[in-house]
């Protein structure tokens, strides 16, 4: 008997130590539903959330490049390219950025695609 009381003694022991080693890295408090306020260690993975932002963020601009190809044309869409591109510093990294990569025309084709069956 003794002996199961030392293991599980020991396990909320170092429970605790684990938790007190995690908030010493952040924290983030809550309120509970009966009103208590909770502190519990931040969340881990900072390296994994960038990342999911960093795809995010690559996946929307290339839907947008794609959405406004479709709806405005590739002769459009391509001269308003090459106004970027003889525009000033910014605009022509914009130009680079906005550029049609085969992500962005395979996305408006099927786009496109989409939308004449549907008219």
């Amino acid at each position: 008997m003794a002996a199961h009381v030392d293991t599980s003694f020991a396990r909320r022991v170092g429970r605790i130590e684990r938790t007190h080693r995690r908030m010493a890295r952040g924290t983030s408090t809550y309120m509970r539903k009966d009103g208590l306020l909770v502190v519990r260690p931040r969340r881990g993975g900072g390296f994994l959330r960038i990342l999911k932002a960093s795809v995010m963020v690559i996946a929307g601009g290339i839907m947008f490049k794609a959405f406004l190809l479709a709806s405005l044309g590739a002769s459009t869409y391509q001269t308003r390219l090459t106004l970027l591109e003889n525009g000033t510093v910014p605009e022509q990294y914009a130009a680079r950025i906005m550029a049609v990569d085969p992500a962005t025309q395979w996305l408006a084709d099927q786009a496109n695609t989409m939308r004449d069956k549907r008219l």
